[in-house]
């Protein structure tokens, strides 16, 4: 990737295992029992933001410490818009 654009998004909840960090990216994937009583939800959630990151040529990366929380990276490449594309006012870099 030549140009891109890299942000993050921490959390301080409970924190991933190391052992479920591969799988939390699977579609309907949960972390164990205990903490699904506790909370809501299908598991699609970060399914789906890798599926857009991936349809748009990117990454996402997570580091995780169990009790502590965990950063999602995200990179998206970036590419400059020809003039005969950009419409009057918008952005010249775009994501691609």
């Amino acid at each position: 990737m030549d140009r891109a654009v890299q942000f993050w998004v921490t959390d301080h909840g409970v924190g991933i295992e190391p052992e479920e960090v591969a799988r939390i990216f699977d579609r309907f994937y949960q972390t164990d029992w205990s903490r699904r009583l506790s909370t809501t939800g299908v598991g699609l959630g970060l399914s789906l933001v890798r599926d857009i990151v991936d349809d748009l040529g990117g990454s996402i990366d997570v580091s995780s410490e169990p009790g502590r929380g965990s950063t999602f990276t995200v990179t998206l490449p970036l590419r400059v818009a020809e003039a005969s594309e950009a419409e009057p006012g918008s952005p010249v870099l775009t994501a691609s």
